[in-house]
């Protein structure tokens, strides 16, 4: 074990350790701190998942999407789902499914919501 030696400045105490030791300190608490954000994210996506707001898509999906793909399209489509099942889980009326996929229609926040809770999906994917 290595001596260690403490110095008192301005009425606070220091100790004053070898470099090696410091740097192996500073070693754990960063693999800590990492484990620790390991486990945030775990948690968050946990949390995420029991309100029913998580969706892992493909890359081709989200591909889709991004180049201008009506997302309530690519999320049902992901999900199985047929217009007629979706309008039965969610309320919405098959008609205004099939317009907001076609990009005829945007569909009111009231509606947005009632697709995202029916495809467990976030609000802000379906909403594009």
């Amino acid at each position: 074990m290595a001596t260690h030696t403490s110095l008192i400045l301005d009425g606070k105490e220091y100790v004053i350790i070898p470099r090696d030791e410091f740097e192996a300190l500073l070693e754990i608490v960063e693999d800590a701190e990492d484990e620790l954000a390991g486990i945030r994210v775990m948690n968050e996506v946990n949390a995420t998942k029991a309100r029913g707001e998580y969706i892992a898509m493909t890359k081709g999906e989200w591909a889709r999407i991004r180049a201008g793909e009506s997302p309530v399209r690519v999320v049902r489509e992901h999900r199985g789902l047929t217009q007629k099942s979706l309008s039965d889980m969610s309320g919405v009326a098959a008609p205004e499914i099939s317009a907001i996929e076609a990009g005829k229609r945007r569909g009111s926040v009231d509606t947005l919501k009632a697709l995202a809770r029916a495809l467990g999906c976030p609000l802000d994917v379906v909403a594009g």
